[in-house]
């Protein structure tokens, strides 16, 4: 069977899905991951064997990132005849990096698929020191789940799990399969104080990327926007990302917005440019670039890049200023909005920790090629890396990530709003930096 290279190009940031983008011709593709060694996956049928490594050779020589700095020895027509093509690709990426990724169709569409519902308590736990010991904190709550249902808010302590210590189960590895299974008793110590025990019926609720919202003074005559976003996605059924995520602040006139990234791991580059034209100032007239991909050598050299353009919605909000907050979670297409409209709107600042530095892309080919065989399925899918992300004037993004103009901890302690510590960071800068 004769396998072709797929013609429909898919960028993708790594450890993403992201974006489906029509003036890029690109559509989501899953989350990145690092084979291992012999791989889960049987090999191709020994007659493909030939076209499917040359495929993987063709992509190395011509879009792989590093291909000035691999061994063409492994790309010569012999090896093509000879590799396995897992064992080919393997050795490359064993050479090179731990990003792109060989899987089978199957795991790509499991991966790929975004869950708009989930059947769980509806929270998630992280561990912080308290002056005297390590609790596990509520670090947020989806609207509508079972456990903010009970009253469960961010801040709230899980302090024992069916009778068990909660740190213990945590450091383990064995506190959520705990905290899910039916009729086990949960027990919290609540932000006032008291304590409370009580075991949650499990029931399927939705998934949304905004979890919390406000508006709250900063002066006198002057109020900001507060949203707390844990992923670009298009949500089915909620309108475009940037309408959905901003367009309750439109008649609020704000000239200043904080918009908490800090458990936003990105997800769609293209709903994050939906947010983004939502956000561009007024003097943003034409089309703005958000993003540049920097490619290897020889696409440099032959003056091939590629950019993702934005144009600013006639509803947006027309912000001066704009305050992030961060942490090592904000990540991928979040980072990517953040360097981004540093470039147009006036005054953006960061609050809180760096983040990840995801900044590479690869690039999806199906194999077979289903293009011009109506009904085929493909088999395999490859993600090689391919590309840097970069800001609006081509300089790469750092890859220890987007540091953070006013450090600030994450406040576990309490519920998103005025009394948590970057929030409050956020609002004293706006309010000192007040004409």
């Amino acid at each position: 069977m004769k396998t072709k290279r797929n013609r429909n190009r898919c960028m993708t940031v790594l450890f993403c899905i992201v974006l489906s983008c029509a003036a890029c011709d690109m559509t989501p593709i899953p989350v990145a991951e690092k084979p291992t060694q012999g791989g889960q996956d049987p090999p191709p049928a020994p007659d493909e064997t030939k076209s499917f490594n040359t495929c993987i050779q063709q992509e190395m020589q011509r879009d792989y990132l590093w291909n000035d700095s691999i061994d063409m020895e492994l790309l010569s027509n012999e090896a093509a005849d000879e590799y396995d093509p897992q064992e080919l690709f393997y050795d490359m990426l064993v050479k090179q990096d731990n990003h792109s990724f060989m899987r089978t169709y199957a795991h790509h569409l499991e991966k790929s698929q975004v869950k708009w519902e989930k059947r769980d308590c509806g929270a998630v736990f992280m561990s912080a020191y308290n002056g005297q010991y390590y609790r596990v904190y509520v670090s947020r709550v989806m609207p509508d789940s079972p456990l903010w249902a009970k009253g469960i808010r961010r801040g709230d302590i899980l302090y024992r799990v069916n009778g068990e210590n909660a740190v213990r189960k945590l450091f383990h590895g064995e506190l959520y399969a705990a905290i899910n299974q039916e009729d086990t008793p949960l027990t919290f110590i609540k932000q006032e104080g008291d304590t409370v025990t009580f075991t949650v019926d499990r029931w399927t609720y939705p998934v949304v990327p905004d979890i919390f919202r406000g508006i709250y003074p900063v002066s006198d005559t002057e109020s900001t926007g507060y949203l707390v976003c844990t992923r670009f996605d298009d949500m089915p059924g909620a309108g475009d990302t940037g309408e959905r995520l901003f367009g309750s602040f439109q008649e609020a006139g704000l000239r200043s917005l904080v918009l908490d990234l800090r458990y936003n791991s990105g997800q769609s580059i293209q709903a994050a440019a939906e947010a983004a034209s939502m956000l561009l100032p007024a003097s943003c007239t034409d089309s703005v670039v958000l993003l540049r991909y920097i490619g290897n050598k020889t696409l440099q050299d032959a003056g091939i890049s590629r950019v993702i353009k934005i144009r600013r919605r006639p509803d947006a909000l027309n912000l001066n200023k704009l305050i992030i907050i961060t942490s090592k979670s904000t990540a991928a297409a979040a980072e990517i909005l953040i360097q981004g409209l540093k470039a147009y709107i006036p005054e953006v600042r960061t609050v809180g920790g760096t983040t990840r530095g995801n900044v590479l892309l690869a690039d999806t080919l199906l194999l077979p090629d289903p293009g011009d065989r109506p009904g085929l399925q493909p088999e395999w899918v490859y993600a090689p890396v391919v590309a840097i992300a970069a800001g609006p004037d081509g300089t790469p993004l750092e890859k220890q990530g987007i540091p953070a103009d006013i450090p600030c901890e994450d406040d576990l302690r309490h519920d998103f709003g005025p009394e948590e510590a970057c929030l409050q960071t956020a609002i004293q800068y706006l309010k000192t930096s007040l004409p």
